[in-house]
């Protein structure tokens, strides 16, 4: 089918009007906000006044001591006091933390106890021995029976 017979010329003139005041519509649309845009990388220029200038900077980096201190314990435990900050500055013998004793005195504690222990088991067994020498004694001794009448 042909579209030439089949659309009347008026709606044929209308439709190509139309076209082309919406292509100049949109190129006029186009042009004007791509005007209104400021390129990138532009140098704007702004007023200059008198101010201190304060600037915050970010950086990523490690952080290194001047001087490391290494700090050891004889013993092992949980912390009961700490006596320093971070940044402070420590002397040689200086008390740095407290360990909980609590674990350290019950260990004590069962080692007298034990000692105790032993100490009775002890004198138990001098005991023990000191009767066994007597029985035996009295038993090692003999025994002269006279006959009774």
């Amino acid at each position: 089918m042909n579209w030439k017979t089949f659309v009347p010329k008026n709606l044929k003139k209308s439709i190509s009007i139309l076209a082309v005041v919406l292509i100049a519509a949109g190129g006029w649309y186009w042009y004007s906000s791509a005007a209104q845009k400021q390129e990138q990388g532009t140098v704007q220029p702004i007023a200059v006044a008198r101010a201190n200038i304060e600037e915050v900077v970010t950086s990523q980096g490690k952080l290194e001591a001047k001087q490391y201190v290494d700090v050891g314990t004889q013993v092992s435990g949980q912390l009961k006091a700490i006596h320093v900050d971070i940044g402070d500055t420590v002397t040689k013998g200086q008390l740095l933390a407290e360990i909980d004793p609590r674990f350290y005195q019950a260990q004590v504690d069962a080692g007298g106890a034990a000692l105790r222990s032993l100490r009775a088991q002890r004198n138990r067994q001098k005991a023990e021995a000191v009767f066994a020498e007597q029985k035996h004694n009295r038993n090692s001794t003999p025994v002269r029976v006279t006959a009774v009448r």
